[in-house]
């Protein structure tokens, strides 16, 4: 406790904006009398609580925050669809997670706006007309199946700026030919490209560090891709029938190659390991069905 009477009320202040509860911040002012004014001296409330009684900024961060009148801004952290936030939109109000539904897409005709965050689950699933979009940059998730069965979906640009992909995105994209994913991702989920016939190029992210289960199966076109540098993880049955594969090089970070990884690639004749990579473990059958791969270059067991 002597320690924190060494700390200025600004560093307190700096350090009390990790607190979750109420009562974090209660005790605290408790500790020192100096520190009993510690709560009005926030501008902006970093937790919901009544306790902050001079902000000049809201933060609301769930449906059941009460709006308190006559402040300068209001920041919305809780997730609004767009039909939502075009009734809400006001002045000095703020919305960090704008979701594009299913809803919202029948309404704006499949038009993305700029404002959009966040594509919704399955809000383009079964859309068999559409034949390619443009997401915003401003958006950093596709929720599960967003673009699931856009079976005349044959190119997409992925924003920048996109932080997270749920599973099945865009599984079952039959015309697909080409993605790339940004840098910014370090996971490929589960079934993400399953059933992607068409495609024949990936472009994976550069800190790419797993391929989920499924991840790219039956995506019997493919044949230029390189694993990035950093891959740690191929899960489970990721290339399973990508019959058209004929390399692979694993990267020296990649440490498991999952159950059926590589299943059925019945043109895989070359698999190297970089030099100096540490050992990896080889699931059940992970190359089980390429029937022209003699050996694994570098691979001491594998229980094919």
């Amino acid at each position: 406790m002597s320690s924190s009477l060494s700390f200025t009320l600004q560093e307190i202040m700096t350090i009390s904006q990790y607190f979750k509860t109420t009562e974090d911040f209660i005790r605290l002012q408790l500790v020192k009398k100096s520190f009993s004014c510690l709560t009005d001296l926030f501008k902006e409330n970093p937790i919901s609580s009544p306790i902050f009684r001079y902000i000049t900024t809201q933060n609301l961060y769930s449906r059941e925050d009460k709006i308190i009148p006559n402040l300068s801004c209001y920041i919305i952290h809780y997730k609004v669809n767009y039909n939502e936030y075009l009734l809400l939109k006001k002045d000095r109000f703020y919305f960090k997670h704008i979701e594009y539904s299913k809803s919202d897409r029948e309404k704006t005709k499949g038009k993305i706006p700029q404002e959009i965050t966040c594509i919704g689950e399955k809000c383009f699933y079964n859309c068999d007309r559409l034949s390619s979009i443009n997401i915003p940059d401003s958006v950093t998730s596709i929720e599960y199946s967003g673009f699931k069965n856009c079976l005349r979906l044959s190119s997409i640009y992925l924003p920048s700026r996109l932080l997270k992909l749920k599973s099945n995105c865009f599984e079952n994209c039959q015309s697909l030919k080409v993605i790339s994913f940004p840098s910014t991702l370090t996971s490929i989920p589960d079934a993400c490209l399953w059933k992607c016939y068409s495609l024949t190029s990936i472009q994976f992210p550069s800190n790419l560090s797993s391929l989920g289960v499924n991840s790219l199966s039956q995506c019997t076109s493919l044949i230029s891709f390189s694993l990035p540098p950093h891959l740690e993880v191929i899960g489970d049955a990721a290339f399973w029938g990508c019959c058209s594969i004929r390399r692979i090089l694993f990267p020296s970070s990649v440490s498991s190659v999952g159950k059926g990884a590589f299943w059925s690639c019945a043109n895989l004749f070359q698999v190297s390991v970089s030099l100096h990579s540490t050992p990896i473990k080889y699931g059940v059958g992970c190359f089980r069905g390429c029937k022209i791969l003699s050996q694994v270059e570098g691979a001491k067991q594998i229980n094919w």
